[in-house]
């Protein structure tokens, strides 16, 4: 867990660590996420229309799920490029991130790391997944570091 950190309100904010990711993976596109329409500020003010970036994942690194609620291995993981992924200790470098994804072409490979935790945030709990790294890499490398791990 993170170090709390003050809110809006008086409580702190805490963070739960559900799962950790580090992979290697391959750039495939970003992508328009629409709104569904399902609240009454839809479409105009509800925020839900995103611009993600996507990521097909080759190798798990490593995974840690200390408890039963933490996302599983996925085969694809994509990320909320305006939203910045919350606004915990990662989100700082969120950005940059933002960034890095502008600059990659479908088929590029990187070392891409994720958390997912569970925010309790004043009264409010959700889900967060930031990204703790994402660094292009090139063939070679993405392949000596599948090589040095094995898959489960």
């Amino acid at each position: 867990m993170f170090e709390p950190t003050t809110a809006r309100g008086t409580e702190p904010v805490t963070r739960d660590l559900l799962a950790k990711n580090v992979t290697i993976a391959r750039f495939s596109q970003t992508k328009d996420r629409p709104c569904h329409f399902r609240t009454s500020l839809c479409p105009n003010d509800c925020g839900h229309a995103a611009t993600v970036a996507e990521f097909s994942i080759e190798r798990y690194l490593e995974y840690e799920k200390p408890g039963e609620y933490g996302d599983d291995k996925t085969a694809i993981f994509c990320f909320d490029m305006k939203r910045q992924q919350g606004n915990g200790p990662a989100a700082a470098s969120q950005e940059v991130f933002t960034q890095k994804v502008q600059t990659l072409q479908p088929g590029d490979w990187v070392r891409l790391s994720w958390l997912h935790e569970y925010v309790h945030d004043n009264g409010g709990h959700f889900p967060e997944r930031p990204v703790t790294q994402l660094e292009q890499i090139d063939a070679l490398e993405a392949q000596q570091c599948m090589a040095a791990t094995t898959q489960d």
